[in-house]
């Protein structure tokens, strides 16, 4: 064995990866040669593709982009909650200070804001569904010879009452230790291996966010009175800034899951050992 040999197989057994072309941490569109130790200046158009794979880059970008304005847009939400229920809380404490023109003015703001919530909600979920559906459905191609549920539960799992508490998670589980571009064998069905605190912590968050939201929204509707209103208010900005951290979170989970599916796939397409 050469020297440059054992310097690569060194590297490998601490946990680095060996010298070769790997996708550019600053560019998933090319590849990025790695010397061992460090990125080098070399880098080439990623050419290389292993059969039944389809690159997650492209719609990671427009989700991405999508998550960076939404978080920007909740921090707008958030202060327009806070704005509404310091209105309120003036109603409560001396109803003669606040003008029917404050309250219709806020009225017409806070509607306007939830539309566009919704409507970004749902543009949302459905861009994350298709680039969650594709990262599962690539395992496959990846080496997982026998995925635990088929590609349809990776839509279908988050509309079934109560199994959506669970199954959603199960395969982002699947799809991050499936995923991994070193070993030379994907983790296959064992969950004996742990997934990194970032995905529980997402995971929490929307389950968080979805509990909280279904508070806000039953107080809302049955608010009659200026307190229940203010209560109603309360929860709704406690919902909203839930959204900021996981909107975040759904962001790096994104960002990490596509990196390390697409460095597997080039890992497989060059036939070199993880």
């Amino acid at each position: 064995m050469s020297s440059g040999d054992e310097r690569g197989s060194a590297a490998e057994s601490a946990g680095q990866p060996g010298p070769g072309w790997y996708p550019d941490p600053w560019d998933p569109s090319r590849v990025r040669y790695w010397d061992g130790t460090r990125w080098t200046e070399q880098t080439r158009p990623n050419a290389w593709t292993v059969a039944g794979y389809r690159s997650l880059v492209t719609p990671a970008r427009v989700l991405s982009v999508i998550l960076v304005v939404y978080a920007v847009f909740t921090v707008v939400v958030v202060l327009s909650d806070l704005a509404e229920l310091t209105l309120i809380n003036r109603i409560v404490g001396d109803p003669g200070s606040v003008t029917h023109a404050e309250t219709d003015a806020s009225d017409q703001r806070q509607a306007l804001l939830a539309l566009v919530d919704v409507l970004c909600l749902l543009g949302i979920g459905v861009l994350f569904l298709v680039w969650f559906r594709l990262a599962y459905r690539n395992l496959p191609a990846l080496g997982v010879e026998s995925p635990r549920f088929s590609s349809g539960w990776a839509v279908g799992a988050w509309f079934v009452p109560f199994l959506n508490l669970v199954r959603p998670k199960q395969i982002m589980d699947e799809i991050w230790l499936n995923s991994d571009p070193l070993p030379a064998q994907p983790a296959a069905n064992s969950m004996r291996q742990r997934v990194p605190l970032m995905l529980h912590c997402w995971w929490a968050l929307v389950i968080l966010g979805g509990v909280i939201g279904w508070i806000a929204f039953n107080l809302d509707r049955n608010a009659t009175t200026p307190e229940q209103i203010q209560d109603a208010s309360a929860m709704t900005m406690v919902s909203d800034s839930v959204y900021l951290p996981l909107t975040i979170l759904a962001y790096l989970v994104v960002a990490d899951v596509t990196r390390r599916q697409e460095a597997r796939a080039v890992r497989l397409a060059t036939g070199r050992p993880a």
